[in-house]
């Protein structure tokens, strides 16, 4: 993932659902909703970008049942 003319905040999300509530909380002039399609592909491109040095992004993903399941 690189930075190709965009300069601000990248927020990295799970899907659709998160997309649409984070996205009437930010201001997107200096934020960018980035949609992973899956918990695990944040989690990876989060791992990704913090050993290239990255900086300005964050990955949010929810419980769903991990908490249950273990």
């Amino acid at each position: 993932m690189a930075r190709t003319g965009f300069n601000g905040a990248l927020l990295l999300v799970e899907g659709n659902d998160d997309s649409r509530f984070f996205k009437s909380r930010i201001n997107s002039t200096s934020c960018q909703v980035v949609i992973a399609q899956s918990k695990k592909n944040v989690i990876e491109a989060i791992k990704k970008l913090n050993s290239q040095l990255f900086e300005g992004a964050l990955g949010v993903v929810d419980n769903d049942c991990d908490s249950i399941d273990g």
